[in-house]
């Protein structure tokens, strides 16, 4: 999981989206309930997707033109629930459930590409209908008082992820550093097997790359150049898996640097 930040596409159709989107928004929350959401936000998945590099914006997967994913709403659409898949209710005898966050439907900063595994059907359980906080107290139960919630969960469009994991590079599993980071886990299962070995061949193979650039530095101009856009893009985000990545072009430069202070003063 790393902090995305969304690109929007500056064409005239995607405008006409945003606009549209942005009247029906008005109209949810004029209307209240009852309310009817229709799949209109859908029409503009694949520049959604686009905009987020085609990747899942919590385990980082790939969700490449043709392969199943989801757009998912951060905040949920229909219903609430907790992290245990308890429904969330809106008044204190307990009768009314949370309607979910209708008015948020259409709007762009609550939509995420995400694989189904973390989104519907994962060994945790899939995101589904839950998005608990750590207040309780500060549920949103209208709109606009969104603002004042403090989600367990971490939405990489929004914030930075990095402060709450540590990466294991002998393993790729991911270590919890918060509770928020534990929610994420629960929820998300971003210790699944295959992504724990996703996330430690991108480490190494980024290390790798590196080492390749600094022999081709020297070498073939084309392959030096390949490479250069590979670490670039682990760089940039664009790359699956790309906290690995980054960590491993953190920890290079540590190693390069200590070599270069022995190296240099031999060159002079």
């Amino acid at each position: 999981m790393i902090k995305i930040d969304l690109i929007e596409p500056d064409d005239p159709a995607w405008r006409r989206w945003r606009a549209e989107s942005a009247s029906k928004t008005e109209e949810l929350i004029k209307g209240g309930k009852p309310y009817h959401v229709t799949a209109y936000y859908k029409n503009k998945r694949e520049q959604l997707f686009k905009a987020f590099h085609f990747k899942c914006v919590y385990c980082e997967c790939s969700l490449r033109p043709g392969q199943i994913g989801d757009v998912e709403h951060f905040r949920p659409k229909g219903a609430v629930a907790d992290l245990d898949f308890k429904t969330i209710y809106i008044d204190a005898a307990g009768k009314e459930a949370h309607p979910g966050y209708y008015w948020l439907v259409y709007d762009v900063s609550n939509l995420l590409p995400a694989c189904q595994l973390c989104n519907e059907s994962g060994l945790g359980g899939g995101k589904r209908e839950r998005f608990p906080l750590l207040d309780e107290a500060k549920r949103a139960k209208a709109p606009g008082e969104e603002i004042h919630e403090e989600p367990a969960l971490i939405n990489p469009a929004a914030e930075d992820p990095y402060q709450h994991f540590v990466l294991c590079t002998e393993t790729g599993t991911l270590g919890l550093r918060t509770p928020r980071a534990e929610a994420c886990e629960k929820i998300f299962n971003l210790n699944r097997e295959d992504l724990c070995i996703a996330r430690w061949k991108a480490y190494w193979r980024t290390r790798a790359n590196v080492k390749a650039v600094l022999n081709e530095s020297l070498g073939d101009a084309q392959e030096y150049r390949r490479l250069m856009e590979e670490l670039k893009d682990a760089k940039s985000g664009v790359s699956p898996f790309a906290m690995a990545a980054r960590k491993a072009l953190r920890d290079t430069r540590v190693a390069l640097q200590d070599l270069f202070d022995v190296l240099l003063p031999l060159m002079d």
